[in-house]
C-alpha cells in the first residue's frame, strides 16, 4: 500500500536533486536555484509555485499520512484547480486507489501520463502503465434494470448523473451502495450491489414516481427500497416469486400421480381406467427451455371379449421411458405454463387366466413412443411448485411375445389379425417440481478488491 509523507517541499522539487535534511526549505531552494542557473537549467526549473497551491498540497499530504483519504482528495483537488499542475494528478490517483474508486483512479493516471508527457521519468511512466493494467483487471460493471428516466444516480455517496446512461456503470470489484432518487429531499430506492471483476451485475430498480405522479410502483427486483419516514411514501410491492418455483439454470426433480385410460382393442376388449405415476429429472437451461428424462407406468385391468376357455378379466399394464424437451412459454409471477414433447419406448404386458383352473398366459409388446404434453405449475417457494399435467401418448405396440405357442393360446386371442397394435391414450395427473439452482442457493462471493496497487512507488512531495 503506498504511503505519503508529510512534507512542505515545492511541487517543482520532484525535478531537482535532493539535498541534506538539515537545510531549510528556503535555503535549499536558493542553493539549487543557483546550481541550476549556472548549468543552464531547463525552463521548468524557473517556474514559481503559487503559495496557496502549495498550502493545499501540504495539507493533503498530511491528511494522506493520517489515512484520511477522502479529506486528502479534497485538498489535492483544491491544489489542482488552482494550478492544473500534472504532478498533482499522481498523488490524486493514489488517493483514489485507497478509496477503492478504481474507474476514477484509472482516468486520473491516464491524464497524468498524457499531460506529463516527456517530463515524467521513463521509470515512473513504466510503473504507472503497469499499475493501470492491474487496476483495469479489477473492473466490473453495474447495469440498471427498470430505472425510470430522470432519476439521480448515487454510487457510494457520489452523484454520477441522471438516467438514462449511455451504458453500464464501471465499478471496482467489491460491494457498493447504490441509490436512485429524484432529489436529495425525496426518498428513493437503495440497494447493495456486489460487483465481480470482469463481470456485469444487474440492479433491478423499483423507484416510486415523484410525488403527484399517478404511476404504480414497479417490482422491487430483489432489492430493498430506501427506508423512508414520509407518511405519503407508497408501500412497495412484494418481489414476485420465480415463475413455476424454478430458477435457471437449475436441476429439476419432478413426480406425478394420476390416472390413464388406454385405448381399447376392438377385437380383444376394453381397457379400464388405471392409476399412473411418473418420475422425471431435467435441466432447466434457461427460464424458457428445459430438457430431461422420464420413467413412468400404470397398472390395472382389461375387460376381454368373451373367448372360450378364458376369464373375461385380464391384468394389464404398461411402462414408458425416454427423453423430453419442454418450452416454458407462458410465465407470470404466480404460474408457469409449459408445452412438451417426449420420445422414448412403450412396453405393455398382459396376464390372461384360463377358465376352470387353466394356467395363466403372459403376453408382452413394446415399440417407439411419441407424446405431447401440457402443464401448469404454481410456485410455493423459490424451489418448489405444484401443478397439473396432461399428456397424449401414441405408440405402436408391436414385437409381440408370449409364454405359449400360438396354437396353444386360448382362442388365439393374440394371434393373426385379432391383435391391434396401435395405442393412443391420455394421462392426467398432479405433479410436484423441486428446483435445485446450479451452484446452490447461496449468492456468489464477490472477488476481493485486495490492497491498493502494490507497484505504485511511495509518492514524492512533488
Amino acid at each position: 500500500m503506498p504511503s505519503m509523507r508529510r512534507s512542505s517541499m515545492s511541487i517543482l522539487d520532484v525535478a531537482r536533486a535532493p539535498v541534506g535534511r538539515g537545510v531549510g526549505t528556503t535555503a535549499r531552494a536558493l542553493v539549487l536555484f543557483a546550481l541550476l542557473a549556472g548549468r543552464g537549467a531547463p525552463a521548468f526549473a524557473q517556474e514559481r509555485v503559487d503559495p496557496e497551491t502549495q498550502k493545499h498540497f501540504d495539507i493533503a499530504n498530511g491528511l494522506y499520512g493520517e489515512q484520511r483519504y477522502a479529506d486528502a482528495l479534497v485538498e489535492y483537488d483544491a491544489a489542482y484547480e488552482r494550478s492544473h499542475n500534472f504532478r498533482i494528478l499522481y498523488n490524486r490517483g493514489n488517493c483514489l486507489v485507497m478509496l477503492k474508486r478504481e474507474p476514477e483512479a484509472i482516468e486520473t493516471f491516464e491524464r497524468y501520463l498524457r499531460d506529463g508527457g516527456e517530463q515524467i521519468a521513463e521509470e515512473r511512466r513504466t510503473k504507472v502503465r503497469a499499475d493501470l493494467e492491474s487496476l483495469r483487471l479489477r473492473l466490473g460493471s453495474i447495469a440498471l434494470e427498470g430505472a425510470p428516466d430522470g432519476a439521480e444516480i448515487v454510487l457510494d455517496g457520489r452523484v454520477l448523473g441522471r438516467t438514462p446512461l449511455a451504458g453500464p456503470i464501471a465499478a471496482g470489484a467489491g460491494t457498493h451502495d447504490l441509490t436512485l432518487r429524484w432529489s436529495a429531499a425525496i426518498p428513493g430506492w437503495s440497494g447493495e450491489v456486489r460487483v465481480v471483476a470482469g463481470a456485469r451485475s444487474v440492479a433491478k430498480i423499483a423507484l416510486a414516481p415523484p410525488p403527484g405522479t399517478p404511476t404504480a410502483v414497479g417490482d422491487l427486483g430483489g432489492h430493498a427500497p430506501a427506508e423512508s419516514n414520509a407518511d405519503d411514501a407508497p408501500a412497495p410491492r412484494r418481489t414476485p416469486r420465480t415463475p413455476g418455483g424454478l430458477v435457471a439454470p437449475a436441476l429439476t426433480l419432478s413426480g406425478q400421480l394420476g390416472g390413464t385410460l388406454p385405448a381399447g382393442d376392438a377385437t380383444i376388449g376394453t381397457a379400464k381406467a388405471m392409476p399412473a405415476a411418473e418420475i422425471g429429472v431435467g435441466w432447466r437451461l434457461t427460464p424458457f427451455f428445459e430438457v430431461g428424462a422420464f420413467y413412468g407406468g400404470a397398472r390395472g385391468g382389461y375387460t376381454l371379449t368373451p373367448v372360450a376357455n378364458l376369464e373375461t378379466n385380464a391384468d394389464f399394464g404398461y411402462r414408458t421411458y425416454g427423453l423430453r424437451a419442454r418450452m416454458h412459454l407462458v410465465r407470470g409471477s404466480s404460474f408457469d405454463g409449459w408445452f412438451g414433447v417426449d420420445l422414448g419406448r412403450y412396453s405393455e404386458s398382459w396376464t390372461l387366466r384360463g377358465a376352470f383352473g387353466s394356467p395363466e398366459y403372459k403376453f408382452d409388446a413394446s415399440s417407439t413412443l411419441f407424446a405431447l404434453g401440457l402443464g401448469l405449475d404454481v410456485p410455493l417457494s423459490r424451489g418448489l411448485a405444484l401443478g397439473a399435467a396432461v399428456r397424449y401418448v401414441a405408440a405402436s405396440a408391436g414385437d409381440l411375445a408370449s409364454s405359449c405357442a400360438a396354437a396353444d393360446c386360448p382362442g388365439n386371442v393374440f394371434s393373426g389379425s385379432y391383435y391391434a397394435s396401435s395405442r393412443g391414450f391420455f394421462e392426467l395427473g398432479l405433479r410436484f417440481v423441486w428446483s435445485i439452482p446450479y451452484g446452490g442457493n447461496a449468492e456468489p462471493t464477490p472477488a476481493s478488491p485486495g490492497p491498493a496497487v502494490a507497484a505504485l512507488p511511495e509518492p514524492p512531495a512533488f
